[in-house]
């Protein structure tokens, strides 16, 4: 996985699905982009497309030179690909998103509608086992607006919930802020969510369950739903067949175990 190739997808200016493709990728890509075979199969369990839609959007990256085969698939083994950001255009600059503002005085100010949440409210600590975590203390810092990382996981997981509903659920404000709050307040990296939402989303149980991002951090018996799905994953990986314990470790620390 690279994190830094991950970090470079954010700022090329792609499509939303290509985009979701091609961050999916190179966490199996190496810094320079090479070593990149993960099967159709397990993208499209990533990104909530389907095997299809996986498909297609390869081959269109391959056309516009941001993918390029390196091997064709041979039994046991996906096709190889290098990624190529070179060849994909960089982004402008982001230069505000309308989610805090500055007063007179230079201090940050929440907009109206808006609200935070109170000091003391009780929180979830950083997901370290497949158990839920002590609660911690804290208050939210109203003045850290939500990034483009947490717009994407709204936009993916309301398709997600649409491929298994049909229902099109609106992506708002409060659906972008679950997500910022999963993050700055919860303790969970963004690659952490992206990999609960994807497997909650696919699973035959928690997919009925999962209907709205704002409900991600409803809590019941002190423990938010969000933590919930991501233990449940936990424990669906420990109990796999066939998994070595090479890929059972790495499994588990790509999920905050």
């Amino acid at each position: 996985m690279s994190i830094k190739l991950m970090a470079e997808v954010w700022t090329r200016n792609l499509p939303h699905a290509e985009q979701s493709i091609l961050l999916a990728l190179a966490d199996h890509a190496d810094d320079e982009g090479g070593s990149v075979f993960p099967s159709v199969g397990l993208v499209a369990w990533k990104t909530g497309y389907s095997t299809r839609q996986v498909q297609r959007i390869i081959r269109k990256l391959e056309v516009d030179g941001a993918l390029t085969l390196v091997k064709t698939a041979v039994r046991y083994r996906a096709n190889e690909y290098r990624i190529d950001l070179e060849a994909v255009a960089v982004k402008a600059p982001l230069r505000g998103d309308n989610m805090s503002s500055l007063d007179e005085t230079g201090v940050t100010s929440t907009p109206s509608g808006v609200t935070t949440e109170a000091p003391g409210v009780t929180q979830l600590g950083h997901p370290r086992g497949d158990t839920a975590m002590s609660p911690r203390t804290t208050s939210e810092p109203s003045s850290e607006p939500p990034l483009e990382s947490h717009t994407l996981l709204a936009e993916q997981f309301a398709s997600m919930i649409e491929q298994n509903t049909g229902r099109n659920p609106k992506v708002d404000r409060s659906w972008v802020d679950t997500f910022r709050k999963l993050e700055v307040i919860d303790g969970y990296d963004i690659d952490t969510i992206q990999r609960v939402i994807t497997w909650g989303c696919a699973d035959p149980f928690w997919s009925q369950v999962l209907l709205s991002a704002p409900r991600l951090r409803v809590k019941k018996n002190g423990v938010m739903k969000f933590e919930q799905v991501r233990v449940s994953m936990v424990g669906t990986i420990r109990n796999q067949p066939g998994l070595s314990t090479a890929m059972e470790a790495e499994a588990l620390r790509r999920v905050g175990r």
